[in-house]
């Protein structure tokens, strides 16, 4: 009797250090335009890349832009995201902005500034809003929006 409780003993000692050494680690966050909490971004593929730049785990942002990433293993990672939405259609609203902007009537914050600088010069002129007006309000061409870009990440579960 007294072998049969150190051998359960042993087995149930074997059961928990597997479990705790096999323990995953899991990751959750929000992402948001611009870091505008009020702004979330559905259908984010946020991914898990080890240090070879190989995806391990993914998972996609939900209506409030919020994800959950679990089972991961220890270890080093970037966290990077993705997405394939559509930029927003240019308005009569945002030639607006650009020209309150040029008359010193009002600050455009980083996200505008880039958009409206159309030519990438560095700077937002007359010539850019022009340009919206002409080729984007009057000729209908699509805003040229380019990739959606995310900050990536370090993430680390390595053990202490």
């Amino acid at each position: 009797m007294k072998k049969t409780g150190v051998f359960l003993f042993i087995i149930s000692l074997f059961f928990v250090i597997t479990n705790n050494l096999s323990a995953q680690n899991q990751l959750t966050g929000t992402v948001n335009y611009n870091n505008n909490d009020t702004l979330p971004i559905p259908l984010v593929t946020v991914g898990l890349y080890n240090m070879q730049d190989v995806m391990v785990v993914s998972a996609t942002t939900d209506y409030n832009g919020h994800y959950l990433i679990e089972d991961i293993p220890g270890g080093e990672y970037i966290l990077k995201s993705t997405t394939f939405h559509e930029p927003n259609l240019v308005d009569m609203k945002d030639a607006y902005i650009v020209l309150m902007y040029l008359l010193d009537w009002y600050e455009l914050d980083d996200i505008q500034y880039e958009a409206a600088d159309i030519d990438n010069s560095g700077t937002v002129t007359w010539y850019d809003y022009f340009y919206i007006v002409v080729n984007y309000l009057l000729e209908g061409e699509p805003f040229p929006a380019g990739v959606w870009q995310f900050e990536e990440v370090y993430v680390d579960f390595s053990s202490s």
